[in-house]
């Protein structure tokens, strides 16, 4: 029983093999008892038959007044010519031929009463052409062609399997030996075994059809079996190299087609670890963005921190006495402390902006926006912040009180047919209007390098409908990019080495990550019609209403 037990399949094998074994069981007695009464039948018929036959041909020849020793010739010659016994016995079993001498000769003095006698005791006068009589007397009809032991008590002899009995009296047969009238019996047997030539070849045919059908309900048990574990092992399979750690495991096609309780367990399955998946993919993306973080953070607040303390020592020096030393000291300890507070801001913002990205949320402050208006706002943002100190920039936005310097100016370049302006961005406009001043308040800031004078300062926005998506487009004219550091331009805390303007580093990977939230792109590259300068490039996704509006 353990060993059923531990498979499905055995189990289904053992279930349909015992229910039909069961089955069979039933019909099987079922079958025996039709086929018993039916061999009964049969052996009754062929009884009554060989002894109306027998009857026939023994009347006839005692007719001839034999003796007994030629009654005894004749009755062996048709018992082996039928394949019955016939015995005369008397009324106390002993065989008339032991009783008298072989000599004496038998007579009849009615053969019809005799004749009479034997159809009305095998209910079918017909057969041997005389019409019944009525009931006899006394000693005349024992109503049965086969008969149990019990049926003649008075014999010494056993019955055979199958007989016909018929009393000898003088009501009866008249039967004489030696002019002795005879009381006794004429016992007419059949000895062919026609009950077991029946019975045995229908049990025989009922074993072998048994047989084939417990074989037959083992290959339906062990198909069911199979069609049910295989399943089940595909399922046992997935879960096992889920628990292993392989969250992308999936349950195959064929099982998640099948439409029934299989199928729909493994669908449930396959979206069990759809959403697991996404879950600890959100969960290794927060891990991640907050490993980053603070990698970042300690990577970055390690040069501000320590000339912090290093200007916090020197106040509690000797140059705490001194008072434009300490002025000096304190102004710069509060540039570094604004840094710090500009790093830790603009990195929260940043892993905020790329936890959300990378785990595939919906923007939290959407609505449609105007595009004219997203590139109006960001322009007139920085046109009107100004900032006399030489070498102050802005780097997105990165602290209040920072902008282009004095006389510069960003202008837009807009084209009188273009659609630009009201076609509709669904979008942060908070987000959105923080890449536009990025992008712009670097080309403000870096222009300076080669341009002291804020006059000579040219940014340049360019707007234009195309495929769908909104462009912008931002160009200076500053010193440029070297090559070799385009790729990494928008890696986070990356500076070139011939950058000389200061910044946090992390404003352009704060862009990119905004252009991709919204399903946009970015580029940086250096302008080709001039020899300094960059020309940056954003691309931002239409809604499809206003695309259909405008067309």
């Amino acid at each position: 029983m353990g060993f059923i037990g531990k498979s499905l399949k055995n189990t289904l094998v053992l279930s349909y093999v015992g229910i039909t074994l069961m089955v069979l069981v039933m019909v099987g007695g079922i079958f025996y008892g039709f086929i018993d009464r039916y061999a009964d039948q049969k052996e009754s018929e062929v009884v009554q038959t060989s002894a109306q036959q027998a009857a026939m041909e023994l009347i006839k020849f005692i007719g001839r007044e034999p003796v007994l020793r030629e009654l005894r010739l004749f009755l062996e010659s048709v018992e082996s010519l039928q394949n019955i016994s016939i015995d005369f016995v008397s009324a106390e079993g002993t065989s008339l031929f032991e009783m008298y001498d072989t000599n004496e000769r038998v007579l009849l003095n009615d053969p019809r009463l005799l004749l009479s006698s034997m159809a009305q005791m095998m209910g079918n006068s017909d057969s041997l052409g005389l019409e019944p009589r009525g009931r006899m007397g006394q000693g005349g009809m024992m109503n049965s062609s086969r008969y149990e032991a019990e049926a003649l008590p008075e014999l010494k002899i056993q019955p055979r399997s199958a007989q016909s009995v018929f009393p000898l009296d003088s009501a009866t047969t008249e039967l004489l030996i030696d002019g002795n009238e005879i009381e006794g019996f004429i016992i007419i047997g059949n000895e062919s075994d026609i009950r077991s030539s029946i019975i045995r070849p229908a049990l025989a045919a009922f074993g072998i059809a048994s047989a084939i059908a417990l074989v037959i309900s083992g290959l339906l048990g062990l198909l069911m079996g199979r069609k049910l574990s295989n399943p089940l092992a595909v399922l046992s399979g997935s879960v096992s190299g889920m628990s292993e750690g392989n969250l992308e495991v999936r349950v195959g096609a064929r099982e998640v087609q099948r439409e029934d309780e299989i199928g729909l367990l493994a669908r449930q399955f396959n979206l069990m670890a759809e959403k697991l998946e996404l879950t600890v993919g959100d969960l290794k993306t927060e891990r991640d963005t907050l490993k980053n973080f603070l990698s970042d953070a300690s990577h970055e607040l390690r040069t501000p921190l320590t000339a912090l303390i290093a200007y916090l020592e020197l106040l509690q020096g000797q140059g705490g006495s001194d008072e434009t030393r300490r002025i000096s000291y304190l102004e710069r300890s509060q540039e570094q402390a604004g840094r710090i507070k500009l790093i830790i801001a603009r990195l929260l913002e940043l892993s905020r902006m790329e936890g959300r990205g990378a785990a595939g949320k919906d923007l939290l402050h959407a609505s449609r926006c105007k595009a004219g208006e997203l590139v109006d706002e960001a322009i007139l943002a920085l046109n009107e912040v100004a900032s006399p100190e030489p070498g102050a920039g802005v780097d997105a936005g990165e602290a209040e009180g920072e902008g282009p310097a004095a006389g510069a100016v960003i202008t837009r370049k807009t084209d009188p047919s273009s659609t630009f302006d009201e076609q509709i961005i669904y979008c942060d406009q908070q987000i959105i209007n923080g890449v536009l001043q990025n992008v712009m308040g670097n080309s403000i800031k870096f222009s300076r390098i080669n341009h002291p004078d804020p006059a000579d300062i040219e940014v340049l926005v360019e707007t234009a409908v195309t495929d769908g998506h909104a462009v912008i487009t931002i160009t200076d004219n500053g010193p440029g990019i070297p090559t070799d550091d385009l790729p990494r331009v928008f890696d986070r805390f990356y500076r070139s080495a011939a950058q000389s303007a200061e910044g946090s580093g992390i404003g352009l990977a704060i862009a990119k990550t905004g252009v991709k939230m919204h399903n946009g792109s970015i580029t940086l590259n250096n302008r080709l019609d001039i020899k300094n300068g960059t020309v940056c490039r954003i691309i931002l996704p239409l809604e499809p209403e206003s695309l259909s509006e405008r067309s």
